[in-house]
């Protein structure tokens, strides 16, 4: 349904939102601002997954230049939008590292050019080694202090931390090795008044080809069946990265 002062949308449209609360709700009420119309392209499964894309176009706006190389720690939904991002913002390398190879072969589909096994190697002396000296953005899309190490690692001096996992835990910084390193932090989340502009850059990329999502979509399951479909995604992340749930 749309309100009678809404502009641009009407009843019946495929939108895509950047609500973040409502999940597996019937209905969710949402600003006009908030919405975009989702891409021919791009299905309603795999639609559902590009909630999170305007984060990671934020995190390319605030660190990513053309020429750079990219480091993306953890390849969930989240570091794989990332890597797929930071190519279309003009990076000419993108390293990744997850610790599940169905999540690296995943990387390499969308575009990384090096995915590595931590359980393999040391990933921040790969890292420092591929990039000469370490990379010029390392991203975090874990949430969790050794994967924040690692990018701090990897990252060369003067270059750009890049934050997408949440942390629910305090993460300590030595401000005088940042200071050293001529270090940068940033969180990639956009605030209230930044969200539709980041929504329009997110639905362009996806008109256009350069972030996919299909790969991301491991499985698609019943509401019925959302107990199992959790278990699947939280017991199992080795065969998994995200799964749909339909009426």
């Amino acid at each position: 349904e749309a309100g009678s002062e809404v502009e641009g949308f009407r009843k019946g449209d495929r939108v895509l939102s950047r609500i973040v609360w409502g999940g597996f709700a019937e209905f969710v009420q949402s600003d006009a601002d908030m919405l975009v119309h989702l891409p021919a392209n791009v299905g309603f499964e795999e639609g559902a997954i590009a909630q999170l894309l305007p984060i990671a176009v934020r995190g390319a706006e605030l660190a990513v230049r053309p020429g750079n190389t990219v480091f993306v720690n953890g390849l969930g939904a989240a570091g794989l939008l990332c890597v797929q991002v930071a190519k279309a913002y003009g990076a000419s390398r993108v390293l990744a590292a997850d610790f599940f190879e169905m999540k690296r072969n995943a990387a390499l589909e969308v575009g990384a050019d090096l995915a590595i096994d931590p359980d393999a190697e040391d990933v921040v002396e790969r890292v420092r080694r591929d990039t000469d000296g370490g990379a010029d953005v390392t991203v975090e899309a874990v949430g969790l202090e050794p994967s924040f190490r690692a990018c701090e690692g990897a990252v060369r001096n003067g270059g750009i931390i890049s934050i997408f996992g949440t942390h629910l835990t305090p993460v300590s910084l030595s401000l005088l090795e940042w200071e050293g390193r001529s270090l940068k932090l940033h969180v990639m989340r956009e605030q209230r008044d930044e969200m539709p502009r980041m929504l329009h850059k997110a639905v362009d990329l996806l008109a256009s080809g350069k972030v996919r999502l299909k790969p991301l979509l491991s499985k698609v399951m019943k509401l019925d069946d959302i107990v199992a479909a959790f278990d699947l995604a939280i017991h199992h992340p080795q065969k998994h990265i995200k799964i749909a749930i339909v009426p």
